[in-house]
């Protein structure tokens, strides 16, 4: 294996510094919007939900809420008799709520996508916002805990906090539940101690938290660190031998539910295929209800050797709440947006579907497709939608997750979906049947998780997808599939210790872009993001090379007019010769922070039938004559970038699909 290294002279590394910034300075000074501009509109829509809680008021009557995920997103409240919707009302600027809860003091409060906190008042049209604690980015869970205070855990810093609708805001954890994670994933409140569970991730631990003086406690045997998370959890008190704490754990497609004894504070066994969140005592015994594998089943935790009695197969889908109602029969909330009502009495369980308006989804990657469409996928609940340029038709393909990247061979689209890095193939000119097959999966890859980057060459039929791994781990995979023969290689860790985010094919060489990032929830161990060489035939690696000192991450790589390879590096653009095996030019397009975990994905670049380059990163959408590497600005807001066979371009401007003629 050979290995090529990029040498720059001192003095020319000085004179690069400075002609970069002064083309920055110059170039950023055009800002003239040139060319027309086109709204396309949302593409993808979606009546999706992600957390929920049932409430029963003074007067008896029962009601579920829910938050419709979406731009904006909208608290939905329902009757749960009549299922009738009561309560619509937008979340300005929220994206989705993975959780809510009702207070003792009946207050409804929910956890913001973007690290806010609302309050609503069942009965009334106002939510009010009550902003973020601290600069955390994300609320995942909350529990009530006693005199209307509820407690949150958080993304960005791993922290728990307090709020007192008369004191606000406080740091109930003084710190980071784990050092260095950035996860409070899952958290139940204990009424009888006062005592708070965390649940953390990305390298899994169980916290015990006095919150009163900030005092932590691991609970999780080192037997279970090998799991990413403590994902959910449900403390349920009233057994005669203690309240009992339920943990589920997961690793990948793999996961387990511990059983704690509050009581005694010991854990006294696993369950294996446990919703957390649907587990609920039976309200005349010491017995347990439950959902798991697509069943529901009653069991007795004083007797582990005996199997829980299935009471019933449901449609195996996620419980957001369950409930108890007072006609004596179990209610269940999925996220499937369906009401499981369990009647013990005739042992049937009905199934009613909540009309959850659907609402825009954030687009998350894009492309043109076999057909000439724009194939837009979403994020985070997935759906996929394809604009016709021709006749403005835009059709929704629902039933595939979140699609990280997609490529392009023949009549099929590739698309990379997380989590557990799930590689599908669509036959564009067969209907659309994913239950049916089409999109098919072609595999899962173990250990991986995002797969952004996607180049075809064409001539081998062979797709290359580069990923980045799971939650905690770095290192990413290079992934070959055989078109012919169905079969899926994977090269892992091609760079040591970094993830691959862009890839291009030219003249039998597939090259590649790394990020220093790994998977969340792990700090990069190397410096400088890398360019490489891959040879598909030898199966081997021809070179890397930092092409920009100190960038993090190379987020695009085209073939450029000239033949050599253009890539984007934290925003400087290089050029790279193929045949000198060096880096023969470098410009700064936009500046770029300097400090962070880097990224996976900035910049796009396309090459118009004119000639010119267009491309976006930063936020920028701009364009550069190849000739004088002139950098014009066109619009300050866009992302993503697709080109159709008539050169028209395509990017995404606050969330929609925006169309560019130059």
């Amino acid at each position: 294996m050979r290995s090529y290294f990029l040498c720059v002279p001192l003095l020319l590394l000085f004179f690069l510094a400075g002609s970069m910034e002064s083309s920055a300075q110059k170039n950023n000074a055009d800002t003239t919007y040139k060319g027309k501009f086109k709204d396309l509109g949302d593409q993808i829509k979606e009546g999706s939900i992600q957390g929920g809680t049932f409430y029963c008021n003074k007067v008896g009557k029962t009601f579920v809420y829910t938050v419709s995920r979406g731009k904006p997103a909208h608290l939905l409240g329902f009757e749960l008799k009549t299922n009738q919707l009561i309560t619509d009302l937008v979340l300005k600027n929220e994206i989705g709520s993975w959780d809510l809860v009702i207070s003792s003091d009946e207050w409804l409060y929910i956890a913001g996508n973007t690290g806010h906190l609302y309050k609503h008042r069942p009965g009334t049209v106002q939510v009010e916002d009550l902003g973020k604690f601290l600069t955390e980015s994300l609320i995942f869970d909350l529990t009530a805990g006693q005199n209307g205070e509820i407690f949150g855990g958080t993304y960005s810093h791993g922290l728990v906090f307090r709020y007192h609708p008369i004191t606000g805001f406080s740091n109930v954890g003084k710190g980071p539940m784990v050092k260095a994670e950035q996860y409070v994933r899952s958290l139940a409140y204990h009424h009888k101690t006062e005592k708070i569970y965390a649940g953390v991730g990305s390298h899994a631990s169980l916290i015990e938290l006095d919150p009163a003086l900030g005092v932590k406690k691991q609970l999780l045997p080192a037997d279970f660190s090998t799991y990413e998370f403590a994902y959910n959890m449900a403390l349920i008190p009233g057994f005669s031998d203690g309240d009992r704490l339920f943990v589920w754990l997961i690793r990948g497609e793999q996961h387990t539910t511990l059983v704690y004894n509050l009581e005694t504070g010991k854990l006294e066994q696993q369950l294996a295929n446990m919703q957390v969140k649907s587990a609920v005592k039976d309200p005349a015994s010491d017995k347990l209800y439950y959902m798991g594998g697509g069943r529901l089943f009653l069991t007795d935790l004083s007797k582990p050797e005996k199997p829980a009695d299935t009471l019933g197969t449901i449609k195996d889908s996620i419980a957001l709440d369950v409930m108890w109602g007072k006609d004596n029969k179990l209610y269940l909330l999925t996220g499937d947006k369906n009401i499981l009502t369990y009647d013990p009495l005739t042992n049937k369980i009905a199934v009613t579907t909540l009309d959850v308006p659907p609402q825009p989804i954030k687009i998350n990657s894009l492309v043109t497709g076999p057909d000439n469409r724009i194939w837009t996928a979403g994020y985070l609940t997935g759906g996929h939608a394809a604009f016709n340029p021709k006749t403005a038709e835009i059709i929704q393909y629902p039933g595939i997750d979140q699609a990280e990247g997609m490529t392009v061979q023949g009549q099929y689209i590739y698309m990379g979906v997380y989590p557990n890095a799930r590689m599908y193939v669509y036959d564009t000119k067969k209907k659309w049947e994913p239950e049916g097959g089409n999109p098919r999966l072609i595999s899962r890859i173990i250990g991986q998780d995002r797969p952004f980057a996607g180049v075809s060459v064409a001539g081998a039929k062979k797709i290359f997808f580069g990923t980045v791994p799971r939650y905690g781990k770095l290192g990413g995979a290079l992934l070959e599939y055989d078109e012919p023969n169905d079969q899926m290689n994977t090269y892992s860790d091609v760079i040591k210790n970094q993830a691959i985010v862009s890839l291009v094919y030219t003249t039998g060489t597939i090259y590649g872009g790394s990020t220093v990032r790994g998977g969340i929830g792990i700090a990069p161990t190397e410096k400088e993001a890398k360019l490489f060489g891959w040879d598909y035939h030898a199966q081997t690696k021809l070179f890397e090379l930092a092409p920009v000192p100190n960038a993090r991450a190379i987020t695009s790589l085209i073939v450029g007019p000239d033949r050599n390879i253009w890539g984007i590096a934290d925003g400087v653009l290089f050029v790279f010769s193929p045949v000198k095996k060096k880096v023969i030019s470098q410009l700064l397009l936009y500046p770029f922070p300097k400090t962070g975990d880097g990224v996976y994905y900035d910049a796009k670049m396309v090459v118009h039938p004119s000639g010119m380059v267009y491309g976006t990163g930063g936020g920028n959408l701009f364009r550069i004559d190849p000739k004088t590497m002139k950098y014009t600005l066109l619009r300050k807001d866009a992302r993503l970038l697709a080109i159709d066979k008539q050169g028209l371009i395509y990017t995404v401007i606050n969330g929609t699909l925006w169309q560019y003629k130059p």
